[in-house]
């Protein structure tokens, strides 16, 4: 679209302000962003803090098509329709949008406009006034995106999960899987207290028992009985984890419904007393016995039948159960226990021999909480992890049993175990995120401090050489002028880098977008990057590359490679002699390659070098050399991203040596 001369614009602007001549000045000191557009949407006028803001000034602007320079494609559309209908009710109207700068940023701005009309009644200008609500938009975005994620596990768990304040022990919330065991609306859940509910006995034995576990690191687990809303009564196992949910102290709460669990643990302590009594009743008399031979044949054959169906009770179990001899050699596994050893259901035991006891018998619970609790009590029950041998961890919640003779001899172990594997990477899965996002906020926090601290010298400068040439700016002559207005562009720029330096931690350690892996040209982008460096730099400046290969091609993020490029160059240059060479290699190593880059510079400190990696960390001989003190820590963090590794090593007044090593990574499908 062709651009109206800009006097004709202005022209038309100022005959309209003569009668306000104030206006300009108010609006030019407006904290929010202000535009004047004429009918045909072209910007007429841009007050100074939308100069700062998208980094245009008004002469750059003027004239032209607002939607065509700032607005992103698919809200040009609405914005005009909003245009046209304040141009045609003229009524002040409110809304937000975004709008893309100079540096391709994307800011959020809310909108109040308002219609100036000439003498005749026709719509002049239309003036915009906006706030820059984009930290206010981001908070709100990742706000969502977490309560997204949590809902998502929360919803889906197959755990019956509920949401307790941490004070009232009341519930704010539960999942389908939780109303449905309770078999009460969740509507009628949420507000009920746990002591109401029968899940705890009293609001102290819970604070005492809280309290407890969380100080060495465990979760509360009880089990008790629990009566439905119909009055159905079960068994459940239920579990308390501590946890601050959206800056809030929460108890995540697990119920799981173990009935069927205590039924063969109960079934099988009542055996193993029948047993023992049927021993007793044997020693009788033989006279006795001969007598009560045939009823005692009755018996027994019922007795039979009744552990054949307990046998297949057993065998269908959902726990894993199996019986070992005293020795602690596997003599009968049901299908479950098989399922977990890697089994099928028709191979002998014989043929698997090992024992779970000499497998185990080293093992520090085994030595300090089940053999000591089976000796006095017959009896252990707690938490295991087992590896099934595929490397990931299996959890289970395990009851061992000691069945005795009727002189007190071990004569048999058995073992119910249940898999709480994925209660446990539920738990994991929640605290691990809540804990990313918490450092990701410390670590803003910290940016966001240092960077006030940072730019106090720089803003300093400025507003001192700007307070001098206002003052003596008329007398001195042009050399002086030029001084100061050399310093203040300095400042200026060391602002920027240090801006553009921060927003690349920020969008490294918050990055959500997948690696682009591809083949990358080392030599190449090492070429191409030092190119770019030098004429930024120090055009005359000699880098010498070593390279094993013709073509070393890696396997990974080329535009994270540049930047780890980028700062070691800026650094080898920035802190070393002109007259003096820098020297690369790059050579093959297992699974990747390793790039060295060495400088002959001024080197740092020995008791300064484990700190060159901390953010704005600068060495103290690097006074009056300009830089961020970003630049090692942007290096690191790139290299986390694409799991790379960094040596750094240095000799003061001799140089420093930076080693990367860079790993192949895998192209997505």
């Amino acid at each position: 679209m062709e651009k109206p001369p800009v006097h004709e614009l202005q022209s038309q602007f100022l005959d309209f302000l003569k009668s306000r001549n104030a206006l300009e000045n108010l609006l030019n000191t407006f904290q929010g962003v202000v535009v004047v557009l004429d009918p045909q949407f072209r910007i007429v006028f841009f007050n100074r803090t939308a100069e700062e803001v998208t980094g245009y000034t008004q002469t750059e602007v003027q004239g032209m098509n607002l939607a065509d320079l700032f607005l992103p494609f698919e809200e040009k559309k609405g914005v005009k329709d909003i245009f046209e209908q304040l141009l045609s009710l003229g009524l002040p109207n409110r809304y937000r949008n975004p709008w893309i700068t100079r540096w391709g940023e994307m800011r959020y701005f809310e909108w109040s406009n308002t219609v100036i009309r000439d003498d005749e009644g026709k719509v002049a200008f239309v003036i915009g006034m906006g706030m820059d609500v984009t930290e206010k938009e981001e908070t709100l975005r990742t706000s969502q995106v977490m309560r997204e994620r949590f809902e998502r596990v929360f919803r889906t768990n197959p755990l019956g999960i509920a949401l307790v304040s941490g004070d009232s022990l009341t519930i704010n919330d539960c999942n389908e899987r939780f109303a449905a065991m309770l078999e009460t609306p969740r509507s009628q859940l949420i507000g009920k207290d746990l002591v109401t509910l029968g899940m705890l006995e009293t609001p102290y034995r819970f604070q005492e028992l809280v309290y407890r576990h969380a100080r060495f690191g465990n979760s509360l687990t009880e089990e008790r009985a629990l009566t439905t809303a119909t009055g159905k009564t079960f068994h459940g196992r239920i579990a308390l984890e501590p946890m601050d949910l959206m800056n809030e102290p929460m108890l995540v709460l697990t119920l799981q419904d173990v009935t069927s669990y205590v039924q063969v643990e109960y079934r099988l302590k009542q055996i193993s007393a029948d047993l023992g009594r049927k021993v007793k009743e044997s020693s009788a008399a033989y006279e006795t016995v001969r007598r009560e031979l045939q009823a005692e044949v009755g018996r027994r054959r019922a007795l039979e039948l009744s552990s054949r169906r307990l046998l297949d009770i057993i065998w269908e179990a959902g726990e894993a159960i199996a019986i070992t001899d005293a020795r602690g050699w596997v003599v009968y596994l049901n299908k479950s226990a098989r399922g977990l050893l890697g089994l099928d259901e028709h191979t002998p035991i014989a043929q698997h021999r090992s024992t779970l006891y000499e497998k185990y018998k080293n093992h520090p619970i085994v030595v300090e909480k089940i053999l000591p609790a089976l000796h006095q009590d017959g009896l252990w029950r707690g938490e295991l992890d087992w590896d099934p041998g595929t490397g990931e961890p299996v959890y289970l919640s395990m009851t061992i049993l000691a069945h005795h003779d009727e002189n007190g001899e071990v004569q048999n172990f058995s073992l119910i175990a249940h898999d709480i594997t994925e209660e446990k990477r539920a738990t994991e899965a929640i605290k691990r995120e809540f804990q990313r996002e918490k450092e990701e906020a410390v670590l803003r926090s910290y940016l966001f401090s240092a960077t006030s601290h940072q730019f106090r010298t720089p803003l300093s400068a400025i507003l001192s050489s700007t307070e001098l040439l206002e003052t003596y700016g008329q007398k001195w002559d042009w050399d002086k002028v030029s001084q100061h207005l050399h310093r203040i562009k300095t400042a200026a720029q060391q602002m920027n880098v240090l801006l553009e330096d921060i927003l690349k931690v920020l969008r490294l350690e918050t990055a959500r977008e997948p690696l682009r892996v591809q083949p990358v040209d080392l030599r190449n982008l090492f070429r191409e990057c030092a190119d770019a460096v030098k004429n930024a730099l120090d055009p005359q400046r000699k880098i010498f590359l070593e390279c094993e290969e013709q073509h070393p091609t890696l396997l990974s993020d080329s535009d994270l490679l540049w930047q780890v490029l980028e700062n070691l160059l800026t650094n080898a240059i920035k802190y070393s002699s002109p007259q003096t060479w820098v020297y690369a290699t790059i050579r093959p190593v297992e699974s990747g390659y390793q790039i060295q880059i060495r400088d002959e510079g001024m080197g740092v400190p020995p008791d300064e070098i484990p700190l060159v990696f901390e953010p704005f960390y600068r060495a103290s001989n690097t006074v009056g050399i300009p830089g961020s003190g970003l630049g090692l820590m942007i290096v690191r963090k790139a290299l986390e991203r694409i799991h790379g590794t960094i040596d750094f090593s240095s000799e003061l007044n001799h140089g420093s040596v930076v080693s990367i090593t860079l790993p192949h990574l895998p192209q997505p499908l």
